[in-house]
């Protein structure tokens, strides 16, 4: 947890400003612990109420679930979907992402299904 809370204060403006606030008062390596222990905690409530963090970025929440949806191959998808609709199905059960239309994958971009949370225009 350690270094995955050094790599969060470097990639993550939150937890940089959190690592920031509390070095100044307790020092760099405890503000690291500290990290480490709120990101732990973080996990745990993920896990246990299967939400999003109220920091994730919806685009890259998309992106990670694209990833993994591309390396279980389509075929062991849950009944029978497309890496986009298994994406849009994750995102719309997490409750995050409804504004996100487009996953951008390398140099392409792969449009995803609409929400079913959000009403539609018309």
């Amino acid at each position: 947890m350690v270094e995955a809370a050094r790599h969060a204060v470097q990639d993550h403006a939150h937890w940089k400003a959190e690592y920031e606030r509390l070095s100044a008062s307790i020092g760099q390596k405890k503000a690291i612990v500290a990290i480490a222990r709120k990101l732990l905690m973080v996990v745990w409530h993920l896990l246990a109420k299967e939400t999003a963090d109220k920091f994730a970025n919806p685009t890259q929440v998309a992106c990670s679930m694209f990833a993994f949806a591309h390396r279980v191959r389509a075929k062991n998808l849950p009944g029978g979907l497309s890496a986009l609709q298994f994406t849009r199905n994750q995102m719309d059960r997490l409750g995050i992402g409804q504004e996100v239309l487009i996953v951008p994958w390398g140099t392409k971009r792969f449009k995803l299904p609409p929400s079913k949370l959000l009403p539609e225009k018309g």
